[in-house]
C-alpha cells in the first residue's frame, strides 16, 4: 500500500501511522492541510465524509463539532472497514478550497485500528 501511495502522490517519502484510536479524534467535519492522505480502518467504524454534491461549504466553515454541513436531502457517507480511502487535502495543487470534508466517526463499542499515510517531511 505504501508503494502505491508513493506512486500516486509523487511524494519522495511517506509518513506511516498505524495505531489504535480510543476516542473520537476529530469530531468536527473538516479538511486537512495535506496534499493526499491515504486512510484505512481495520477495526471499528471507518472515516465519515461528505460527497461534494451534498456539501454546504459555507455551513462547513461555521458549523459546530457534530453538525454535518449538508445541503437539504444530503447524507454523510462512511468508508467501510478495509476500504482504502485516498483523500485530497487543501494542499493539493489547485485544490486549496476543496479538500475532502470528513471526520472521525463516533466510536461504536471499542477503539479503532487505523492506517494513515501522508507525505513525509
Amino acid at each position: 500500500m505504501t508503494a502505491l501511495y508513493l506512486k500516486v502522490s509523487g511524494a519522495p517519502r511517506v509518513r506511516l501511522q498505524l495505531g489504535w484510536i480510543r476516542g473520537q479524534q476529530c469530531p468536527r467535519f473538516h479538511t486537512d492541510f495535506v496534499r493526499l492522505r491515504l486512510i484505512c480502518t481495520y477495526v471499528g467504524p471507518g472515516t465519515e465524509w461528505i460527497d461534494e454534491r451534498w456539501l454546504d461549504r459555507d455551513l462547513a466553515a461555521r458549523c459546530h463539532a457534530h453538525e454535518a454541513p449538508l445541503r437539504p436531502g444530503g447524507a454523510v457517507s462512511r468508508l467501510e472497514r478495509f476500504t482504502v480511502g485516498l483523500m485530497k487535502g487543501r494542499a493539493f495543487p489547485g485544490n486549496e478550497r476543496h479538500g475532502l470534508v470528513h471526520r472521525s466517526p463516533p466510536l461504536e463499542g471499542g477503539p479503532r485500528l487505523v492506517l494513515i499515510l501522508n507525505e513525509g517531511k
